[in-house]
């Protein structure tokens, strides 16, 4: 309005205000208004509330509290919530937008990175979409999740590693190969019966991890018993005749 030049050419509109109503005319004098005012006031807008604010940017420039998670703009923090983001108004060196670019990475990496990863070796190795930071593992009291880094009630900022303690011990007949078998303490048989807490007593070739022989390792164990039970399978027992038995190479 007070901009707009008059069909003269010179002169400007003019801005009338009173008790909340306002309008735009050529300056005459009008009751009760006056005759109109040619600058604008600089009083604010009167201020929305905190959760009519929508995006991010209008909701930290008004003072306000934005929530990731889904969660939006608040006039408070919520406590033992989601992660919130504030004007960053003591740090000269940092921007709103910068503060918003944030939040929208840290949301895109819980939604579609971390939070999908139920190992925590895998989520400690994976990174986020900044290429140099990873996951980070939260557990407490058996609960277990994988997730940005935040520091989230009442788990902490998570983890970088994994615990060291060993997990629970499986039993021996869990294990079906021969050095899982033989790294967990157990006796690997042949002929197809597998891994067992026991040798058995006149039975098939039984393996065992090598301790007292320092220039053998699992692996040429089971090696040896991978080679025993080709030889067996399809070479020595197929043949009927003693003769030919005895002069049969083995592989």
């Amino acid at each position: 309005c007070v901009e707009t030049f008059k069909s003269n050419g010179k002169d400007k509109c003019r801005w009338y205000e009173l008790d909340g109503d306002q309008l735009c005319d050529t300056g005459i004098d009008m009751y009760p208004y006056g005759n109109g005012e040619t600058s604008c006031s600089s009083e604010p807008p009167l201020k929305k509330d905190c959760e009519d604010y929508e995006t991010c940017n209008n909701c930290l420039e008004n003072g306000c509290f934005m929530h990731g998670r889904g969660l939006g703009c608040d006039e408070y923090e919520i406590a033992d919530g989601p992660p919130s983001y504030t004007n960053p108004i003591d740090d000269p060196d940092k921007t709103i937008n910068d503060v918003c670019e944030e939040m929208q990475e840290e949301e895109l990496d819980h939604h579609f990175i971390c939070s999908r990863i139920t190992d925590c070796n895998e989520c400690v190795e994976t990174f986020k979409s900044n290429g140099k930071d990873k996951c980070r593992w939260y557990e407490l009291d058996g609960d277990q999740l994988c997730d940005t880094g935040i520091d989230m009630y009442p788990y902490g900022n998570g983890e970088t590693s994994c615990s060291s303690e060993p997990p629970l011990k499986k039993d021996c007949e869990d294990y079906e190969t021969c050095n899982n078998c033989l790294e967990n303490g157990c006796f690997m048989h042949g002929r197809g019966l597998g891994c067992d807490e026991y040798e058995i007593a006149d039975g098939p070739p039984s393996y065992t991890n090598p301790i007292d022989d320092p220039d053998k390792t699992i692996n040429d164990v089971c090696e040896e018993m991978q080679e025993e039970e080709l030889d067996h399978h399809f070479i020595c027992s197929r043949i009927t005749d003693c003769n030919e038995c005895v002069e049969t190479f083995k592989s």
